[in-house]
């Protein structure tokens, strides 16, 4: 996951596999708490990309959730200033 994010330079790659990876992850997570970026990503991969490509894919997320490109809604931020989300009832199962 790493070098594909670190390697394209289409926005538009970037954004199809962000919104791919989040889609295929958020399936598995219950509807009744907040997630930051790195939950919705997966840790395991979130884990291993270095803070660039980490801030990149939440301006990246938030951008898609704002065009609601994604069937989550923006629940504000942190203390931290990390952005929350919720998952939208749609896909609840």
């Amino acid at each position: 996951m790493t070098d594909l994010l670190k390697h394209t330079h289409d926005g538009l790659a970037k954004n199809n596999f962000i919104a791919e990876l989040i889609l295929s992850n958020i399936k598995t997570l219950p509807h009744d708490r907040v997630y930051l970026t790195e939950d919705l990503i997966g840790e395991d991969g979130w884990e291993s990309l270095d803070t660039g490509v980490r801030i990149n894919i939440g301006k990246a997320v938030s951008k898609l959730v704002e065009r609601k490109l994604l069937p989550i809604t923006a629940a504000g931020k942190k203390t931290n200033n990390k952005r929350i989300y919720r998952l939208d009832e749609q896909i609840k199962p």
